[in-house]
């Protein structure tokens, strides 16, 4: 029965090796690391079998992750492409560390990458890709997500197609004072009352959504210190509409049980957008934070 197990696991881990080993052997896979008053990298993942070499399409990571995260944590997406036997655009996967938020510049010292990923990083990257760049597009996953809808909605003349997944986004100011914040930890608790939620709050007298929501709040207030920079960085207020000849199509899911409550900004930034003019996909989808239809997004991207 041991020597079973251990055949079983011996050639599952092999079965993982090689379908990485294929799975890698589509791509040329560059990595750069630029060491400047902001440093920054960032990997180009080029299909060898079936590139579009005129589209980019920008990776934005979630906390925790780096420009590596898109080979690593999206390779169902990946496969969906290459089921659709169309072009596949240039992905890069971009970083500037496990956590960072691109807000405009204000008060804080860990603000002003907004513009630095505009006037810096993107003509950096774009020097690399040896051929004409006609359409961009951009994908980002929650922190990530709230940096792609800051980059798309500002600068809509920028990018062709946008997806915008769980944003870290609050439909309300962070600098709200705190019975406005515990209104709003109700209203997910109540939204999100499965039944480990209601076990954890109403016996073990822990508030995990409340607990979550105030996490994450104090972690963008770092980069957003008070009510007038948070006004400056606030998209949904500050979105541009779109004029000219690209008009971006936008693409916007989030988990209907998200734990931190960014289904609500979600909602919200998709009603602005749409109240704008912009072309609008809303997925709601069952689950939790960051989940995501790979199927969905893959057609969105590939189909014109």
């Amino acid at each position: 029965m041991r020597n079973t197990k251990i055949f079983i696991m011996s050639a599952s881990m092999l079965l993982f090796i090689c379908c990485n080993k294929h799975h890698m052997g589509h791509y040329t896979i560059n990595n750069y690391k630029i060491d400047s008053p902001i440093p920054f990298s960032f990997t180009i993942y080029e299909n060898q079998k079936n590139s579009d070499n005129n589209t980019v399409l920008y990776f934005l990571h979630g906390r925790g992750g780096d420009d590596g995260t898109w080979l690593r944590s999206h390779g169902d997406l990946i496969r969906y492409w290459e089921k659709l036997k169309k072009p596949i655009p240039i992905v890069i996967g971009v970083t500037l560390g496990e956590k960072w938020v691109l807000v405009p510049k204000n008060k804080s010292d860990k603000s002003g990458h907004l513009e630095y990923f505009l006037d810096t990083i993107i003509p950096h990257i774009e020097k690399k890709i040896h051929s004409a760049i006609k359409k961009r597009y951009i994908l980002g996953i929650s922190m990530g997500g709230h940096n792609a809808a800051q980059l798309v909605f500002r600068h809509p003349e920028l990018f062709n197609k946008a997806a915008i997944i769980s944003p870290s986004i609050y439909p309300f100011s962070i600098h709200s004072n705190d019975e406005k914040i515990n209104q709003f930890c109700i209203k997910v608790r109540e939204h999100n009352s499965g039944f480990r939620n209601l076990i954890n709050y109403h016996i073990f007298k822990k508030d995990t959504i409340c607990n979550n929501i105030k996490t994450m709040i104090n972690a963008q207030r770092v980069h957003t210190p008070d009510q007038t920079s948070w006004e400056i960085n606030n998209i949904i207020d500050n979105m541009k509409k779109p004029s000219g000849a690209t008009i971006p199509s936008i693409y916007i899911s989030c988990g209907d049980k998200d734990e931190f409550g960014f289904y609500y900004g979600s909602l919200e930034l998709a009603r602005k957008a749409l109240s704008l003019s912009y072309p609008v996909k809303m997925s709601i989808i069952k689950g939790c934070h960051t989940v995501m239809d790979d199927k969905e997004i893959a057609v969105f991207f590939i189909n014109n």
